[in-house]
């Protein structure tokens, strides 16, 4: 009996809650590279207020300084990685008082191009879509996590 009342706690859990996903769509792939260091733009294209791109501002310039990926820390070919945010969407609180995914998501895509800083020539073009139909994470956490994502490939070529 305790079995399937935890059986059921946990099915509502996930019906009330939806599931994030965060993906990586690599068009053309990047092959990091030890002492390739980064600068960065990050270009409005999705109408995301100034607060949400203040929070992905900070997520990836805290990113690239802690692993090591900064112009300013080291002395290797600079790379500019161009994050474009292409769809934002986020949902208003109200709203995510809904059952999981029935209410829509909260949603931030980004087209992010890598270049060669000296020659501009393309060395990536990648694409990043974050989602969450829950009321349970924040739009901050849901911008963090994107951002996680970018940096992460950044460093390990990896998706």
């Amino acid at each position: 009996m305790k079995l399937v009342s935890l059986a059921g706690v946990l099915l509502c859990c996930v019906l009330l809650t939806g599931c994030a996903e965060i993906t990586l769509n690599v068009h053309e792939p990047y092959q990091a590279e030890p002492g390739h260091n980064f600068t960065y733009n990050i270009i409005n294209n999705g109408k995301a207020p100034l607060e949400a791109l203040n929070i992905l501002r900070v997520r990836v310039i805290d990113q690239l300084d802690a692993a090591g990926l900064t112009t300013q820390g080291g002395s290797g070919a600079p790379r500019i990685a161009e994050i474009v945010v292409t769809k934002y969407q986020m949902r208003p609180g109200w709203e995510k008082l809904g059952v999981g995914s029935v209410d829509g998501s909260d949603r931030i895509s980004t087209s992010i191009i890598v270049k060669d800083a000296i020659s501009q020539a393309v060395l990536s073009r990648f694409e990043a879509e974050s989602k969450y139909s829950s009321s349970l994470i924040s739009p901050r956490s849901l911008i963090q996590k994107h951002a996680d994502k970018i940096v992460n490939y950044l460093k390990t070529g990896k998706p």
